[in-house]
């Protein structure tokens, strides 16, 4: 679906570059006996610009707001939303110039996150944020924080319109402390508790009633050169042969989950929530990324982005952010601590 939406995006506005160009388009001159002056054509040429009609930014985002929208038509979804990414800054930040930093691509896409003002900047400055959009721009919207009861301790925002919000969310200690409820005008009603599942993915429904715009490619982009920026390196086959790797992760539910991994010359194993497989594998460097590939030439061929730290006692790897179509059903970044080898 998010290459459907960047088809979409594209094709509106190269309609709206057509349109003002051709309106711009200067008319043909009419040929006529008589003589005519041709330093006078170029002085009139060089003295009377061609006027055009360029796409305006409010284009550009009022484009981007309407595919994003009409994406959804047809779906049973009522709010298309994004996680965005998280800050633990306890001090007031600039959000969109974080965002900028951040996910520079994803605004570039969707200018209409950047019209989003102040008043639409809901929860306090930190913690996860999310983007909320509404399918039908006539919706009703409230969001309130609620307690581990599910009772509801503060509204902190209401409207009658469906327009795009930021929201900041979890950032009292346990999850689903945000609920956001939306009803369209033909009653429907949504409520939904913005918080990412077990994988670190957005959380969905079974009812497909969220369109999830998650930009998962950007934000582990991001996270991986951020890694590299601490020292952490690209390691080399040679680096992880012969070597095991560990770690453990608290479930939703309060329980724990263990992921393994260890290298073989001929094979590598990774048990992971009570899934294993064995597989060939390589590693293949290109660009500033290491990737463990396995199965390679196969049509089974899964990758991962990978880092080692400069130590050798921990590995980093990442769901594949350069295949971004290659998704594995495992937690999308983990850090593995060395174990033995």
């Amino acid at each position: 679906m998010k290459r459907f939406l960047s088809g979409l995006l594209c094709l509106i506005l190269c309609l709206s570059l057509f349109w003002g160009c051709a309106k711009g388009k200067p008319e043909q001159p009419v040929e006529t006996d008589e003589a005519i002056d041709t330093e006078e054509i170029v002085d009139t040429a060089e003295t009377e610009p061609v006027e055009t009609e360029p796409v305006t930014d409010k284009d550009d985002i009022a484009a981007s707001l309407v595919g994003v929208r009409q994406a959804m038509i047809g779906t049973p979804a009522m709010a298309a939303v994004a996680y965005l990414g998280a800050t633990d800054s306890m001090e007031s930040v600039n959000t969109m110039e974080w965002l900028g930093d951040l996910l520079p691509g994803f605004l570039s896409d969707l200018p209409f996150i950047t019209a989003i003002d102040e008043d639409h900047i809901i929860g306090d400055r930190y913690g996860e944020l999310y983007l909320v959009v509404p399918c039908d721009e006539n919706a009703s919207v409230a969001i309130n924080h609620v307690d581990k009861n599910d009772e509801v301790t503060e509204v902190i925002y209401r409207s009658d319109h469906g327009d795009p919000v930021l929201v900041f969310a979890n950032n009292t200690g346990y999850p689903s402390d945000t609920q956001i409820n939306i009803v369209d005008n033909e009653g429907n009603v949504l409520t939904y508790y913005p918080v990412l599942n077990d994988l670190y993915y957005l959380t969905q429904y079974s009812d497909g009633s969220i369109f999830d715009l998650s930009p998962y490619t950007e934000i582990l982009h991001h996270e991986y050169t951020e890694y590299q920026d601490y020292s952490w390196k690209l390691p080399e086959k040679v680096d992880i042969v012969d070597t095991s790797w560990d770690t453990s992760y608290m479930l939703s539910d309060g329980s724990m989950s263990s992921y393994h991994i260890s290298f073989a010359p001929d094979g590598v194993y990774i048990q992971w929530n009570g899934g294993s497989l064995s597989a060939p594998w390589e590693t293949v460097t290109k660009d500033g990324v290491c990737m463990l590939r396995l199965y390679p030439d196969t049509d089974d061929e899964r990758s991962f982005c990978m880092l080692l730290s400069t130590d050798h006692d921990y590995i980093y790897l990442s769901q594949d952010f350069v295949n971004d179509a290659v998704r594995c059903d495992e937690p999308i970044s983990l850090m593995l601590e060395r174990t033995y080898g």
